[in-house]
């Protein structure tokens, strides 16, 4: 058996378009890769897109390479994540799934309380079934009404999909992520396909791997930093291997500006300057100036000669670079808009939207719902009327069902 597992792919987020487009090559590269080792199946663990209303090219490209991988035989099966869905619960992987591109391999039924998962069985004889994500950490609800002992009790090579955080398994940096424990996953799967944590990690349980297979590409200025490439996993003759995809090397210059003055920086970033050879190079820029304010290093005039050097694409990082003349403002670096979502909602009071909530949800999962409402963009061809109509229907779904 053979089959490659990806995840948080977030095709479209990049507003940089050298960024997004490469973001759309790394997706095609692992589904070509999937056609060149002629594996059984394919499995997305979640996000494919950064949207549930993505762009036209980019659902247009990802049509494209899917329509690809099934003219080869091979299946697509996939779970929703949690940037999948509208907020009225709505996502174009049934569109796709209509279109008979993918499996959406999240189904079942309540009987007396209890919800049991169906497998879905591929030719190769593997059983898959899993799990959605969703924002803050909604699917907890639903693990804990599964009927564990009907899945659990099958026979077979069995595979589990999930777009969670596991608690046990968070990096150290990753800490105030919304998480579920270890123990919500079922018993005696052969393989955990896991999505949602940006980073690569394998960890062997008594029946089979939890496998967190990376993003296909970085999706922000940290990621880039700290995985350099995309990833992931392809699983043959019984082990599962983590692959890159290196499409482009990560160059980084990190300047400390502590104590130095804006002369010296520039200097200093200067000398840093060589020949890129068509590189991603990431500019980091942090401490308190001795003299002089950000603006007056020519940030401008030194990436242009990153360009002229031949970087494919340079980006700039500055938020920890302050002037000695003010008092700085203390400001913690984020990763991710996520965080900076999670910290202005555990600042404020949620005694009005806990109203709002009903008891339901949690006031905190109820926000994140309306800043996804809010957060959708106009697409392609709605006219503006129509677009606020949709907000207001979709606000509607959410106060009336918060679920």
């Amino acid at each position: 058996m053979k089959f490659i597992h990806m995840a948080d792919c977030h095709l479209g987020g990049w507003r940089d378009q050298k960024l997004s487009s490469l973001g759309m090559e790394s997706f095609e590269y692992a589904m070509h890769f999937a056609v060149e080792k002629e594996v059984d199946f394919i499995l997305i663990s979640g996000d494919l897109f950064n949207t549930s209303v993505p762009a036209i090219d980019i659902l247009k490209k990802t049509t494209f390479a899917m329509a690809l991988v099934r003219k080869a035989g091979i299946p697509i099966y996939m779970i929703c994540g949690s940037h999948d869905f509208s907020p009225s619960g709505k996502t174009i992987i049934d569109v796709l799934e209509n279109a008979e591109l993918v499996k959406n391999v999240v189904s079942g039924q309540t009987d007396e309380g209890k919800i049991k998962l169906d497998f879905v069985v591929d030719k190769s004889g593997a059983k898959i079934c899993g799990m959605l994500g969703k924002r803050g950490t909604l699917e907890k609800s639903i693990y804990e009404k599964l009927d564990y002992g009907h899945i659990e009790s099958e026979d077979g090579f069995k595979i589990f999909m999930f777009h969670s955080a596991i608690s046990e398994l968070k990096p150290e940096e990753l800490q105030k992520m919304e998480d579920i424990p270890q123990s919500y996953l079922p018993k005696g799967f052969d393989y955990y396909a896991g999505g949602h944590v940006h980073y690569r990690h394998v960890k062997k349980t008594d029946s089979g791997e939890i496998v967190f297979p990376g993003p296909t590409f970085p999706n922000n200025f940290r990621e880039l930093m700290d995985l350099k490439c995309g990833s992931f996993s392809y699983y043959h003759e019984g082990k599962c291997e983590l692959l890159n995809i290196d499409l482009h090397k990560v160059n980084i210059i990190r300047i400390d500006a502590h104590g130095k003055d804006t002369s010296f920086v520039e200097k200093e970033i200067r000398f840093r300057i060589k020949d890129f050879d068509d590189s991603i190079v990431l500019l980091k820029v942090h401490g308190t100036l001795s003299n002089g304010k950000p603006a007056d290093i020519p940030f401008s005039n030194l990436i242009e000669s990153m360009y002229d050097r031949g970087a494919f694409s340079v980006l700039k990082n500055t938020t920890e670079l302050v002037s000695s003349e003010f008092d700085p403002i203390k400001i913690k670096s984020y990763s991710s808009s996520d965080e900076v979502e999670d910290k202005l909602i555990s600042e404020h009071d949620m005694g009005n939207v806990n109203e709002l909530s009903g008891g339901k949800i949690s006031a905190e999962a109820l926000v994140k719902q309306m800043i996804t409402g809010l957060s959708m963009e106009k697409p392609e061809g709605m006219t503006k009327s129509d677009y606020e109509n949709k907000i207001v229907e979709d606000f509607d779904e959410i106060l009336n069902n918060k679920q």
